[in-house]
């Protein structure tokens, strides 16, 4: 009780321990407090303040000037190395941007010293290829353009070319010289395809490319190239690959080469100067020119049918006609030499002094032609065109009839003549008639008689047998529809096929216009219904 009375009982000791309790606390805060100052900043870094993003191009030209190009959200500008002149753009002003390899090109709107807004370009060259991503990003975001990336052009080099041209001249002048009808002279031939290929797949890739750098190879020295490669096509004398697609192909695309160069007005016929270097072409031309003189008096179908008749004859004793090539040049004996067969390359009533009008039709060659069959007459829906009418181009395919104007009542469903009789050119054929087929470079729309067989179906300029222009083989088909906003044509349909190449396959597209929808439907349900 009295212990109740004093309060509790403490120890002596007590007090003290208390005060250095106390006082360790205040160390312990003040140590924390101190390695919390020196460790935080270091183990919890604070973000930077913002930097506004900026493109940063250096070594560019601008008009022919090396300088640096700077960029961020609000403006875009080039400044010459010696800073002597700038140009600068608000990115707000930027309406359309695009690329070609290492080129930028970006329209702008600015105001001129009237205050006029006009639309100004503004160029970079010398870029960077790996500096495009960048670019494309900082338009995007910045200026709400998407660039424009182009494709390469394809190009051709002339160098490249003369020096596979020297070889397929070699190859042809070797071809010449071997007997009809000797192993030398198939072995020779094929030799001469295994060259064709390199030219012709230079000039493929050329024709697809660019026209004004193909017109730059090849209207040099006066059309020299194609000239020589024309003068070679016209007159080597094969046997075994005449029809062979590789050199059918080449063909082809020489008279395509020609015909831009006709468009662009710089086509200049070509004859081999007079020198020793060029002795080969001489003779070449000489066989040309005789060719063409042989077949003054002929016209018509009957002119046509001789000189078929006196080809079989010339290759029948083609070992006792000597060879116009394998020698200098000499007088040649014109006696036994075969008419030549045009093959849809002219119309049949023209006469040689017709100037020569080469194929404009540019698109790869078909396989070898069938053997023709009979001739078989029918009686349907589309009316035969006449055979003078060969060849007509024409810029809206839905103003002129396809059929060929021939005087005949038009049938109200099928928009052709109903009173003469359609002749098949091969006695297989499913279908057969004309129509417009837009060219695929050129986009030319020209008249094509259109034959479906049961394995294929191929374009003839022609209503005769022989001058195909092209072929879509079965199996090859992907897809065919009707087309008429593709082509801004009424009555179009398009045969998309997937073809193999020497080198991979190769995507055609081939469109048509016929006269009527009824006659447009007609092609497309055959044809799917055969080709598929």
């Amino acid at each position: 009780s009295s212990r109740g009375a004093q309060g509790p009982l403490v120890p002596p000791f007590f007090p003290a321990c208390q005060s250095i309790w106390s006082l360790g606390c205040t160390v312990l805060s003040v140590s924390l407090l101190v390695c919390a100052s020196t460790l935080l900043p270091h183990s919890f870094p604070t973000a930077p303040p913002p930097i506004a993003a900026m493109l940063k191009l250096d070594n560019v030209l601008q008009g022919g000037e090396e300088g640096a190009f700077r960029a961020n959200a609000e403006s875009m500008g080039w400044r010459r190395a010696d800073g002597g002149r700038m140009v600068v753009h608000q990115t707000s002003t930027v309406k359309q941007a695009e690329w070609r390899e290492g080129s930028l090109r970006v329209l702008c709107q600015a105001e001129d010293e009237e205050g006029n807004v006009e639309d100004v370009m503004f160029g970079l060259d010398g870029i960077d290829n790996a500096k495009f991503d960048d670019l494309w990003r900082f338009f995007e975001k910045n200026c709400g353009v998407y660039v424009k990336k182009h494709k390469v052009l394809a190009d051709v080099s002339g160098d490249d070319f003369d020096a596979a041209m020297r070889g397929v001249e070699a190859a042809a002048d070797k071809v010449d010289d071997a007997a009809n009808g000797s192993v030398s002279k198939k072995a020779r031939e094929a030799d001469l395809m295994k060259r064709v290929e390199a030219v012709r797949d230079g000039l493929d890739q050329a024709v697809s490319g660019d026209k004004q750098a193909l017109s730059r190879v090849f209207a040099e020295n006066g059309c020299e190239r194609i000239g020589r490669l024309r003068l070679v096509v016209d007159t080597v004398n094969l046997e075994v690959y005449q029809k062979d697609p590789r050199w059918l192909h080449l063909a082809n695309l020489a008279a395509t080469v020609e015909s831009v160069l006709k468009e662009l007005g710089k086509f200049r016929v070509w004859k081999p100067p007079a020198s020793e270097e060029d002795s080969s072409m001489q003779r070449r031309q000489m066989v040309r020119e005789l060719r063409q003189r042989s077949g003054e008096d002929g016209e018509g179908e009957e002119a046509e049918a001789a000189a078929a008749t006196a080809a079989a004859a010339a290759s029948a004793s083609s070992s006792s006609v000597p060879n116009p090539l394998a020698s200098g040049p000499r007088k040649l004996n014109t006696e036994n030499m075969p008419m030549p067969v045009f093959a849809g390359l002219l119309p049949p009533s023209s006469s040689s002094d017709v100037p020569y009008k080469a194929p404009a039709e540019e698109v790869p060659p078909p396989a070898p032609v069938e053997e023709p069959a009979e001739v078989v007459e029918r009686t349907g829906s589309e009316g035969g065109a006449p055979e003078e009418d060969w060849d007509v181009e024409v810029d809206n395919p839905n103003a002129v009839q396809a059929s060929a104007p021939d005087g005949g009542k038009k049938d109200e469903q099928s928009g052709q003549g109903d009173t003469s009789r359609i002749r098949y050119i091969y006695q297989t054929s499913i279908r057969e008639g004309w129509v417009w087929k837009r060219s695929q470079y050129l986009k030319k729309w020209r008249r094509r008689w259109l034959v479906l067989q049961p394995d294929h179906i191929a374009t003839y300029k022609q209503r005769s047998v022989g001058g195909q222009t092209e072929r879509i083989d079965k199996g090859t088909l992907v897809h065919i529809y009707a087309a008429d906003a593709e082509v801004m044509q009424t009555k179009a349909f398009c045969i998309s096929a997937s073809q193999k190449r020497t080198f991979g396959t190769r995507s055609t597209k081939l469109y048509m216009v016929c006269d009527t929808e009824k006659q447009r439907d007609l092609w497309v349900k055959a044809i799917q219904e055969t080709l598929k």
